[in-house]
């Protein structure tokens, strides 16, 4: 990647400037939504090179939003929904989603969202001046279905007179082009400890926030670093840190509106190393589109700043909720053993460990998603067994119980 900002790659990076202009142009010429604060007649945050995140639980609508990092209560996407689950539509701003947002439940999203004043529900304008290669950075995040998600900042693009999320993706190998990011857990709280309270409804559930995982176009190997608009706009990857955990109830298997304002702060803080206790009651309500379930969020910062949407949550079950069951299936090939766990009504389960004898083989606990009927694999070296045949799967449940079943090695 070095070499792209060595003299002889220079023509690269303007010949590839020219083809994001161009797609750019493609995305541009559809209809826009028609006033809003900004003036400008569109200064858009979308995937324009055909690429997209991806292993992103998205058979439900996905949540987003997005901010300028420097003023994100007057600069933001007001809620509005950007995300993009299903290529043939129109998002929530009257505009096609991204034809690379594939289908519902494949696991693709890609994001279109418009300042300009087309769009007389966004809150602000990121860059009224119009320019500044990048400038201005902003922060895009997206929260899938099963609370893994996204989180990347930008700078703004001024050839395109807006900003492109691929600016923050891989650059591909070929060079021209940008390779999808994934989803992952990495920016949201992940459940440490479930323990039953003094009622069947209240646990006591401890979690640990780490340190959030955000993609930037400052980074090396970047689009935006191969394009330079981080050294041209003077800015620096924003300084990040874990923010606060949050409550709220939502139907089960949703992704709750991911803004603070929604939400309740929990009443124990994490501590130094990311680590929190809080009584959580497991709601006992049905609403219309069925049983209610708690979340526990966490909020990341970002340049200083504190997000005003969660970058990350996972799903607490309804105290209602009818008893889960899971089963596995492992076997050795060539070097490694492999496990297959598959779930039937999950609704309470939190995750899995794979234990040989006391050795516990998976580093992190193996998230559940929490509703229906899923599948999971694990692998890891044939080795980390020794010499055993079984492996012990437990299943760690919201509940504060946990069950355990023995599979047998084939």
């Amino acid at each position: 990647m070095s070499g792209l900002h060595e003299e002889g790659d220079l023509t690269m990076k303007k010949t590839f400037s020219t083809c994001m202009a161009l797609a750019a142009a493609a995305v541009f010429a559809v209809a826009t939504p028609a006033h809003a604060a900004c003036t400008l007649d569109t200064q858009v945050a979308f995937h324009g090179l055909d690429s997209f995140f991806t292993n992103c639980p998205d058979s439900k609508p996905v949540s987003g939003y997005g901010y300028l990092i420097s003023a994100p209560a007057t600069n933001n996407t007001a809620g509005q929904a950007f995300v993009c689950n299903d290529g043939s539509v129109f998002n929530g701003i009257n505009v096609p989603c991204p034809p690379q947002a594939g289908v519902p439940g494949d696991g693709n999203i890609a994001v279109y969202y418009d300042w300009g004043a087309g769009n007389v529900g966004s809150v602000g304008c990121p860059n009224p001046a119009g320019g500044g290669d990048g400038t201005t950075p902003i922060a895009i995040q997206v929260t899938a279905n099963d609370g893994s998600g996204v989180v990347a900042t930008l700078g703004f693009n001024g050839s395109l007179g807006g900003f492109l999320v691929e600016q923050a993706h891989p650059l591909n190998a070929t060079g021209d082009g940008a390779d999808p990011l994934p989803c992952g857990l990495g920016s949201g709280p992940t459940v440490t400890s479930v323990t039953a309270g003094v009622s069947p409804s209240a646990n006591t559930v401890c979690v640990n926030v780490p340190p959030p995982v955000i993609h930037s176009d400052c980074d090396p190997g970047s689009v935006g670093d191969a394009l330079l608009l981080c050294a041209s706009g003077g800015t620096t990857r924003p300084p990040v840190g874990r923010g606060r955990l949050f409550t709220t109830v939502a139907t089960c298997g949703s992704s709750p509106d991911p803004r603070i304002a929604n939400w309740t702060l929990m009443t124990n803080p994490v501590d130094a190393a990311g680590n929190a206790c809080n009584v959580v009651n497991r709601p006992t309500t049905t609403g219309a589109n069925g049983p209610d379930c708690a979340f526990i969020g966490a909020t990341s910062f970002i340049g200083g700043t504190e997000t005003a949407a969660l970058t990350g949550w996972f799903q607490v079950a309804n105290a209602a909720a009818a008893s889960d069951r899971f089963s596995a299936k492992a076997n050795f090939d060539r070097g490694n053993f492999n496990l297959d766990i598959s779930t039937v009504n999950e609704t309470s389960l939190v995750g899995f460990n794979v234990l040989s004898g006391t050795t516990k083989l998976n580093k992190e606990l193996i998230r559940a998603v929490g509703t229906g009927n899923q599948n999971y694999t694990f692998s890891v070296s044939r080795g980390a067994l020794k010499s055993s045949k079984t492996v012990t799967v437990e299943g760690v449940k919201s509940t504060g119980t946990s069950e355990k079943i023995t599979v047998q090695v084939k």
